[in-house]
């Protein structure tokens, strides 16, 4: 009798666990796989995603009740890989950076083997890649900044240190949680490999922990562009902003085309290196072969207390007269 109550209290705590482990979408349902045995769900991307035309992060989850041993991963039917994945709590997590080569609609599909041999059946999300380009590239020709030491100025935005930057772009909400981004950059026109800075704003704080930064070329003259950079992690600036030094040099497509636009997008990173949003798709730096001198940027920090020395009058010294 006792054994039989300690395999039901066994069981409970299993799927306690197992269900706290559950991804949610927005209508409170995932795409999961299997009856009573192996169980496999995609955490990452979401059923009816639209994804960036830049490498993605898949994230799988499986269950068995006798271990996983691995995970398959496949696009439109083709397999991509055999995953061995870790074991925390009872659960088996598979990661694989995906890197979708064109635009169009891609069914991704995954499955479990267990220990024992047997496959689970098929998790499967639909999502769309798309290119989120602008539809329209402004005829622009780079002409030198002027600069001061206490002021920067650039065609888009003015600040000073004491204020928060703000830019010409209308944030627009980014699903699944409905972030929104601010951009700050030094300088809106790079010449050859000069070094600048782009920082970054995500609206709730509390869920965002890192922000990554993919750039890439695209021809001024023609509209053609480079692939996606493979992506970098932001450094954290302070008051919730992260910032990036790019060498133009290490974009893709530099050196390609007379005169580009460098285009880039933010992703968010959350608890676990989970994505919580994405920016749009920013075109406001120009890149050429030109001879100014790159613009500066004033970093978003709290502004420095200076205390001024207080000064005495000078002590008078009395010379005897000599006669």
């Amino acid at each position: 009798m006792n054994n039989f109550i300690s395999r039901k209290l066994s069981l409970l705590l299993l799927l306690l666990i197992t269900a706290c482990n559950l991804p949610l979408t927005s209508s409170d349902s995932v795409p999961v796989s299997g009856g009573g045995g192996a169980r496999t769900w995609f955490d990452a991307p979401l059923d009816s995603m639209t994804l960036p035309l830049a490498p993605y992060p898949v994230v799988i989850h499986s269950y068995d009740p006798g271990s996983v041993s691995q995970v398959e991963f496949r696009v439109n039917g083709t397999v991509l890989a055999n995953l061995t994945p870790k074991i925390e709590a009872g659960l088996a997590q598979a990661e694989y950076n995906w890197k979708p080569e064109k635009t169009g609609n891609f069914i991704l599909q995954a499955r479990s083997q267990s220990a024992a041999g047997s496959w689970s059946s098929d998790a499967m999300v639909n999502v769309t890649v798309g290119d989120f380009t602008p539809t329209t590239v402004p005829s622009f020709t780079p002409t030198p900044v002027t600069i001061t030491p206490s002021l920067t100025l650039t065609p888009t935005f003015t600040f000073t240190p004491t204020q928060v930057p703000s830019t010409t772009f209308t944030p627009t909400p980014v699903p699944p949680k409905g972030l929104t981004f601010q951009a700050n950059l030094s300088t809106t026109e790079v010449c050859g490999n000069n070094s600048f800075t782009i920082q970054a704003y995500a609206s709730d704080t509390s869920q965002v922990k890192g922000i990554t930064i993919f750039l890439k070329m695209k021809d001024q003259s023609s509209g053609e562009s480079a692939a996606w950079s493979e992506g970098d992690s932001m450094n954290p600036a302070g008051n919730g902003w992260f910032a990036y030094t790019v060498s133009p040099s290490s974009i893709p497509g530099y050196g390609d085309y007379p005169s580009s636009w460098i285009l880039y997008q933010f992703v968010a990173i959350g608890s676990g290196n989970a994505i919580v949003g994405r920016s749009q798709v920013y075109s406001d730096i120009s890149q050429s072969a030109c001879s100014a001198p790159p613009d500066r940027i004033t970093p978003v920090r709290p502004p420095v207390l200076v205390i001024t020395p207080i000064l005495r009058a000078p002590t008078r010294i009395s010379v005897p007269i000599i006669k």
